[in-house]
């Protein structure tokens, strides 16, 4: 059998002519572009910053040095040239491995005196914060651990409490005085 050949459809006859008019949707006055008159500007107005810039350039030597594994506590923070304010206390404690570390000491069946020790110490200086207090609140058999731990530890480091002398708040009275480190 031959196939009959059919004629090609027209795309028109498909589909209908638009009777869609772009002008129906738009009024004139709202395809104007409004003019608003705006302040002049003066060239002495505008500034820029032309101040040269300048970078650093480590020596060879002092290359290696940038390099090394400094710990946070080994920097001491300066906020000031003032002598008085110069060493900002710092935050302290134990790192999170520290952490960790104490954590799975806890948890673990046995645990080797340097271990306990090293939990003991870890524990005792996180006695207080909220860590502390939810990790106490985890089981009874981590309360236990935790607490002879912290006497292991005690029994065997001389603990020294330094007191520090309280800081006297003294309110300026001028704001040209005033100084944020004081509060803070």
């Amino acid at each position: 059998k031959e196939e009959e050949e059919k004629p090609p459809i027209d795309p028109m006859a498909l589909v209908g002519k638009s009777l869609f008019k772009v002008s129906q949707l738009r009024r004139k006055e709202e395809t104007e572009q409004k003019q608003t008159e705006s302040m002049s500007v003066s060239d002495n107005d505008v500034t820029f910053d032309d101040s040269p810039k300048s970078t650093a350039r480590i020596s060879d030597e002092q290359l290696d040095d940038v390099f090394t594994n400094v710990r946070i506590e080994d920097i001491g923070v300066k906020y000031s040239d003032n002598k008085k304010d110069a060493d900002v206390p710092q935050a302290k404690g134990s790192s999170f491995e520290d952490i960790d570390a104490a954590v799975n000491t806890v948890k673990a069946p046995k645990a080797t005196d340097k271990e306990k020790r090293h939990a003991g110490k870890v524990f005792h200086e996180m006695d207080g914060n909220q860590f502390y207090e939810k990790f106490m609140e985890n089981s009874e058999e981590c309360k236990k651990n935790i607490h002879d731990y912290v006497t292991f530890y005690l029994q065997t480091h001389k603990i020294v409490e330094i007191s520090k002398p309280k800081k006297e708040f003294k309110v300026s009275d001028s704001i040209e005085d005033f100084n944020i480190l004081d509060f803070v």
